[in-house]
């Protein structure tokens, strides 16, 4: 059954990703994260809100997937030949170092 509401926000003028939005995750989802986001352009001031880019989380969750492979004693290469099959991501080992390194020194400080 579909929400009477989607067509409600189409005939506001909504842009279409809002609407798509709707139709992902309900009106009533929708309408929240709609609420969230004019309050947040609203603090700011400038009725504009900062959406970092998808691909910041998806560093993120690679990053990780990296720490636990090398906390579990994978050497770098291995780590790129993994991070390769289950990500489709290709990345140099030296950048799997400057990953891990970088966690190690985060960890060390939080610890002091």
């Amino acid at each position: 059954m579909t929400d009477a509401r989607l067509h409600e926000l189409r005939e506001i003028g909504l842009p279409r990703w809002l609407i798509d939005l709707a139709c992902e995750i309900g009106v009533d989802a929708a309408l929240a994260v709609w609420r969230r986001l004019s309050d947040a352009a609203r603090e700011r001031g400038d009725n504009r809100v900062h959406v970092p880019a998808w691909s910041t989380y998806l560093r993120y969750q690679r990053n990780r997937f990296i720490h636990t492979l090398a906390a579990q004693g994978h050497p770098p290469s291995a780590i790129r030949d993994k991070v390769r099959a289950v990500l489709c991501e290709e990345i140099s080992i030296a950048h799997i170092k400057r990953i891990v390194k970088g966690a190690t020194l985060r960890a060390s400080a939080a610890e002091r």
